[in-house]
């Protein structure tokens, strides 16, 4: 199925997408409408509510910010969130979004993304883990999460398959958060 969006390159190295949370909410022309509206702005960092200390070797950014590449992201429930993909060979040009992206696409990624904690349905560790603790989910061997300091939020980490539960668990383990409600003390995305 194809889902309306629109992409265009704004300045060297840079590109805005514009898309759907479905398929059929928005057409074209819509989409049209709403690029011809906007306005640029000078240049300034993306900033993100976390920070990594650890990533598997060979993992790069290739997007991310206030909202995920899932179609379901959205500013009222998520915070932040990240993509990276391994190896300086792996082709990106046909990634859209992850649940759209083919499942045999080759593609070695993994996300990182802060949800609200009252949204996400699997926000409940498991008894007896200790605070700023991380747990994996039980059918998903690609999942793991924590908990913010603040209790209120949930970041989770989604490999593709080719990373280890003990490389999502330090990836996790090594998050440094900044104060989800002030977005000034959130880190420079990179």
């Amino acid at each position: 199925m194809n889902w309306p969006a629109l992409a265009w390159q704004y300045a060297d190295n840079a590109w805005a997408t514009l898309d759907n949370v479905s398929p059929t909410e928005h057409g074209k022309a819509d989409l049209l409408r709403i690029a011809q509206g906007l306005r640029g702005s000078p240049p300034y960092p993306a900033r993100i509510v976390f920070q990594t200390t650890y990533l598997p070797a060979g993992y790069r950014l290739t997007s991310g910010g206030r909202e995920a590449d899932w179609p379901s992201g959205a500013g009222s429930f998520q915070a932040t969130g990240t993509r990276y993909v391994n190896g300086p060979d792996q082709d990106i040009s046909e990634l859209v979004m992850p649940i759209i992206d083919s499942d045999n696409n080759g593609v070695r990624d993994m996300r990182i993304n802060v949800y609200r904690r009252d949204w996400a349905d699997n926000s409940t560790p498991p008894p007896g883990l200790p605070e700023g603790g991380v747990w994996c989910n039980r059918g998903n061997p690609k999942l793991c999460y924590r908990i913010t300091p603040d209790g209120g939020w949930l970041a989770e980490v989604e490999g593709s398959g080719y990373e280890s539960r003990t490389e999502l668990v330090k990836i996790m383990a090594g998050l440094r958060f900044a104060d989800v409600d002030d977005p000034s003390t959130w880190f420079p995305m990179k």
